[in-house]
C-alpha cells in the first residue's frame, strides 16, 4: 500500500482520513444552532470561492462554461441535497452512525454503473447484497423500536432522519457517478472547489424553500467554531490531502479511506461527543464495510469508488480526472 519514498502520502491518507471522518461531528456542534441548509451555504460558498480565488492566484485557470455544466450538477447533488440531509440529519442522529450511513455510498455505485451499460463482475454484486443486509441490520431495530442513535428517542423526527440518511448517500453517489463519467477539463482541485461554491451557493435557495430564514436563532460561539473547523479542515485540508493522495496512491488505496473515516466517526462520537456504541452498529457497520470493500476491489482495474463522506460523503474518483469533495 505503501513504501518508504512516499512518507507524505502516508500522512496524507491519515490527514484526509481524519479531517473527513470528524467532519459528521463538526455538523452536529455546528447545526445546533446554524440551520443546516444555512450552514451548507456559508461553508460551502466561502470555502468554494475563497479555494478558487486561492488557485487563480497559483496561475490555475478558472472553469470554462462546458465546464460549468459538468460541475453544476455535482455540486448541486453532492453538496446542496448529500451534505445538507446529512447536516439535517445529524440534529436527531448520532454523528457516529451518520458517518456510517453514508460512508455506505460506494456500493450504490454498481448500481448506477450497471444502469449505465456496464458490465459488473459478480463481486461488485456480492458487495451491494453484503452491504444492503448490512444497511438492514443497522436500521431495522431503529425503524422498529424508535429508538436508537437518536439523543431523544421520543423525538418523531428520527424516522425521517433515518430515511434521510438512505437518501444522502444515494444524492452523493449519483453526484460522484455524474462527475467521474463527465469529468470537468480544468485542474481537479478547481473543479472540486467550484463544486463547492455551486453548492454552497444553490443551498443558500434551498435554505429559503426550506424555510429557515424564518426566525433564525443566533449562532452560537460554539458552532461558529464547528462551522470554521468545517471549512478549514473539513474542506481546505481534505482537498488538499485527498488530491495529494490521488496523484501518489493507487486507486485501490485511495478507496480504502472510506473505511478509516468511518472508524474515526465512531470513534469521535463516542469518544468526544459522549455517543454510545451500540452493538447494531458494530455489527451492521462490519457488514457495511464488508460490502463497500467487495464493491471497491471488483472494480480495481477500472476506475473506482474512493473515499471521501461531505464532510461530506464518500468520492467517487476517475483517475485523476475528476475530484468530488466532502
Amino acid at each position: 500500500m505503501f513504501n518508504s519514498g512516499r512518507p507524505l502520502a502516508l500522512l496524507a491518507f491519515i490527514c484526509v482520513s481524519i479531517a473527513w471522518g470528524t467532519t459528521y461531528a463538526g455538523m452536529r456542534v455546528a447545526v445546533e444552532s446554524i440551520r443546516p441548509f444555512t450552514l451548507a451555504g456559508m461553508r460551502f460558498t466561502f470555502a468554494g470561492l475563497v479555494l478558487m480565488m486561492f488557485l487563480q492566484i497559483l496561475g490555475v485557470r478558472f472553469p470554462t462554461w462546458a465546464d460549468w455544466k459538468r460541475i453544476i450538477p455535482a455540486g448541486f447533488l453532492m453538496l446542496t441535497c448529500a451534505n445538507s440531509i446529512t447536516g439535517w440529519a445529524t440534529q436527531y442522529i448520532d454523528s457516529g452512525f451518520v458517518g456510517l450511513m453514508v460512508n455506505s455510498g460506494p456500493i450504490l455505485f454498481v448500481v448506477l454503473a450497471a444502469m449505465a451499460g456496464d458490465k459488473i463482475p459478480w463481486r461488485a454484486w456480492l458487495g451491494l447484497a453484503v452491504g444492503s443486509t448490512g444497511l438492514v441490520v443497522l436500521l431495522m431495530p431503529k425503524l422498529l423500536a424508535s429508538s436508537g442513535p437518536a439523543r431523544d428517542a421520543s423525538d418523531p423526527h428520527v424516522t425521517g432522519a433515518l430515511i434521510a440518511l438512505l437518501f444522502s448517500p444515494m444524492f452523493w453517489s449519483l453526484g460522484g457517478f455524474v462527475s467521474s463519467r463527465y469529468p470537468a477539463k480544468c485542474h481537479p482541485i478547481m473543479s472540486a472547489a467550484a463544486q463547492t461554491a455551486v453548492g454552497g451557493l444553490l443551498a443558500w435557495f434551498a435554505a429559503g424553500l426550506m424555510g429557515e430564514y424564518t426566525n433564525m436563532p443566533t449562532p452560537t460561539p460554539k458552532s461558529l467554531w464547528a462551522l470554521l473547523y468545517l471549512i478549514v479542515i473539513g474542506s481546505w485540508v481534505g482537498y488538499v490531502c485527498y488530491n495529494y493522495c490521488l496523484l501518489h496512491l493507487a486507486p485501490q488505496t485511495n478507496a480504502s479511506i472510506v473505511y478509516l473515516n468511518t472508524v474515526v466517526a465512531i470513534l469521535v462520537g463516542v469518544a468526544v461527543m459522549g455517543e454510545k456504541l451500540r452493538p447494531e452498529m458494530m455489527f451492521g457497520g462490519v457488514i457495511i464495510m464488508a460490502g463497500v470493500y467487495l464493491a471497491n476491489t471488483a472494480r480495481a482495474k477500472k476506475p473506482s469508488p474512493a473515499a471521501g463522506p461531505v464532510e461530506t460523503p464518500p468520492v467517487i474518483e476517475s483517475d485523476r480526472d475528476s475530484l468530488s469533495t466532502k
